[in-house]
Order: C-alpha cells, then structure tokens, then sequence
C-alpha cells in the first residue's frame, strides 16, 4: 500500500538558519554520506549511509516524517526540498511521502510507479513547475522536451541513474557521465572532472554542491 504523507502546513520550519555547521559536521561524523537535500536559504538534510540523517531548518511536518522513517528503520533513497518548502521523501525503493503544494503530475507519478513496482532511484522538483522522477524501468518529467533532452543522452553515456531539478539548473548522472543545462556551480563541474568516484547522485543549491556514490564516498562544498 503506498505510503502517502501529505503535508498540510508548507514554510513552517523547525528551526531558524544560522549555517551549515551542524549538517557539515554530521557527515564529517559519519565518514559517508548517501544523499542530502541542500537550499540556497540553508534549509538541508543529510542520509547517512545507515538509517541516520541531520536535518537543519526544514519544514516541521518533513522533520516529523524523517523521525518517523528513522524510527521505523525505512530506507531513504533520495530527498529533495524547493526554497519554497515543498518536499518529497523517496524510501523502500517506490514508497513516497510528500508535501502539499507539489505538482499534480508529479503526485500522480509517484502513486502510478508504486502501483507499477517501479525501483524508483531519483524524485527531484522545483518552485518552478518543473519535475523529474526516475526509475530503472522508466523516466517521467514535467514535459516533453525534458524528457528528450535526459533520454537522449543515453546512447552515448549508457543507462540514466538520476535526476536533480534545481532552482536555476537540471543535472542528469548516467553510466558513463553526465548532463547538464541552466546555472550550475563551476565548483561542481571542476570536482567531478577531477574526481575518481563513481558518482551516482548530484545535489545543488546557489554556489552550494555535493555528490555521491550509492555506497556513501562523498564530496562537496556547502
């Protein structure tokens, strides 16, 4: 049965920002990292390579869901929060929770690749309308034209692992690279053509970055 977490209260926040020393330094704590969810207005969350996570600045029903997830030892694949609080959490491969607020598309999306059995690997959106959620069967986004460009890069870089739909650009991670459209940190670029990490996930925000592969070998600048 899916798991459908609706949040009713979008920009209400368990804590204020200060800065990115308590998500920094959980990871630091950890020694991996699988995946984090990262703002330009510092709102962040962390997954651990086990079942732990640090989240900072996040809408309150998204905290409650997180503990929840915790508590119940539920696997977090992938997470992703706009600067305008909407949220998704991605866990047990096609289970998903999600705020109020987000696309109808993307809802009906989610509930479609549950109830398909889909491996779901990556749900991303933004403030914009725009959404992309991949699994290894099948890929499904906002429109047309982006599902095109991220399907037609496969024949030269192999299979799509992952999408991340920023506020100011759209990041694909493939088998064998990657592809990239609108602003992304020049940080970013310069440490994946210098790095020897299998990548898997890509995560931005602002200046903001950090990658990882599936098993938690991480890098970033936040």
């Amino acid at each position: 049965m899916l798991a459908l977490f609706v949040s009713l209260a979008m920009g209400v926040f368990a804590q204020a920002p200060t800065d990115r020393n308590y998500i920094k330094q959980s990871i630091e704590n950890w020694g991996s990292c699988r995946n984090v969810a990262i703002t330009r207005t510092l709102g962040d969350v962390a997954i651990a390579k086990s079942y732990d996570y640090a989240a900072n600045y996040v809408p309150s029903q998204m905290l409650d869901k997180l503990r929840t997830l915790y508590d119940g030892e539920h696997y977090i694949d992938d997470i992703t929060l706009t600067e305008e609080g909407k949220w998704v959490i991605l866990y047990d491969t096609n289970d998903a929770a999600w705020s109020s607020g987000i696309p109808e598309g993307l809802k009906n999306a989610i509930i479609d690749f549950h109830n398909k059995d889909y491996y779901v690997r990556s749900i991303s959106l933004n403030d914009k309308g725009e959404w992309a959620i991949v699994s290894k069967e099948y890929i499904k986004t906002s429109s047309t034209e982006l599902t095109n460009w991220a399907t037609g890069y496969i024949d030269s870089y192999g299979e799509l692992w992952t999408i991340t739909v920023g506020e100011d650009g759209i990041f694909a991670v493939y088998a064998n690279g990657y592809a990239k459209r609108g602003e992304i940190p020049e940080g970013l670029i310069d440490a994946l053509g210098e790095t020897d990490k299998d990548y898997y996930r890509v995560k931005f925000a602002g200046s903001s970055w950090f990658f990882a592969t599936e098993d938690g070998e991480y890098e970033y600048s936040m």
